[in-house]
């Protein structure tokens, strides 16, 4: 058997051969951005022109969630698209907000299965006639530095911009539309 000290400075040296000192960082876009950028959204949509007078006893809205328009740099399946407009459907913020302006988030039901196979677990209720469409797209801009010293790039930033849009199903105008911009920075070499 092998004395404490002996082994401790084995795991040290495997541990400073590999590099387990450091630990990987990402610009990617995480579930807490999305969290954020719900409750900011929901926070805009409740202050708008297009609910102010509306109320519970107002007649309801049924607004039809598309999957989210992917442009960023990030790879985002199909699934995991519509994961997160349910995720916007069965946000606190917007299921507050459904009640106190009778308007109600769907997906449609051709979703449903996708979304259930994917891992979802929320209530995703049927789907009455659509009078609105609420649309989501996502934008990226990468960019890379490195330290003044550093003969590599060792500094990446992503600027995000997340723009949501609900329309009239009849008339085709924008109720309602705000965006939301955040930036993720991670440091250290490519091969960290």
């Amino acid at each position: 058997m092998t004395p404490a000290p002996a082994r401790a400075a084995a795991v040290m040296l495997v541990c400073a051969l590999v590099g387990c000192a450091t630990v990987p960082q990402s610009t990617r876009l995480r579930a807490s951005d999305f969290d954020f950028t719900i409750e900011k959204m929901a926070e805009s949509l409740a202050a708008s022109a297009f609910l102010a007078e509306r109320t519970a006893d107002s007649p309801p809205i049924y607004i039809t969630i598309n999957k989210v328009e992917n442009l960023t740099s990030d790879i985002i399946p199909v699934a995991e698209q519509w994961m997160l407009v349910a995720r916007v459907q069965g946000a606190l913020p917007l299921r507050a907000l459904s009640k106190q302006k009778n308007i109600r988030f769907q997906i449609t039901p051709e979703q449903h299965q996708m979304l259930r196979d994917a891992g979802f677990d929320g209530d995703l209720g049927q789907a009455p006639a659509t009078t609105h469409v609420m649309s989501a797209q996502f934008l990226s801009a990468p960019r890379t530095a490195s330290h003044k010293k550093e003969k590599y790039v060792n500094i990446r930033q992503d600027y995000y911009y997340l723009e949501y849009a609900i329309n009239d199903v009849n008339t085709r105008q924008i109720e309602w539309n705000d965006s939301f911009e955040f930036k993720r920075v991670a440091s250290g070499l490519t091969i960290d």
